[in-house]
């Protein structure tokens, strides 16, 4: 195995560690599971690896005003996905309603200026 396999298979078998732990955890404490779900860990990991390779701080703001801009869309779906649950829709629907709704928040806002 070459030190990118060892290292690509420590990140898939880590990222799944916390998704499972997460996901225990939301049987217990949801506030809790939602939370450590919510913490940008993704971005935070993201942006030290592009200063690291660019040190640009041009591609950095960039990054992050997309990134926070991106963010938008996501807010919908959480938003639907609530609203869905509590009316008990079956979750197939109720969650494959809020991936709709999360797909045309994301065309729109791509038809936007917004991004760059």
């Amino acid at each position: 195995m070459t030190s990118s396999t060892i290292f690509f298979t420590l990140k898939v078998v880590l990222s799944g560690l916390l998704i499972a732990a997460i996901s225990t955890l939301a049987k217990s404490s949801p506030k809790w599971a939602a939370f450590l779900t919510a913490l940008p860990f993704i971005s935070i990991i993201s942006v030290i690896w592009i200063y690291t390779e660019t040190k640009d701080f041009a591609v950095l703001e960039s990054y992050m005003k997309n990134l926070f801009i991106w963010i938008l869309p996501t807010l919908v779906f959480y938003l639907a996905a609530i609203y869905f649950f509590r009316i008990r829709a079956p979750f197939p629907i109720a969650l494959g309603l809020s991936v709709v709704i999360l797909s045309l928040s994301l065309l729109l806002l791509n038809k936007t200026k917004w991004i760059s």
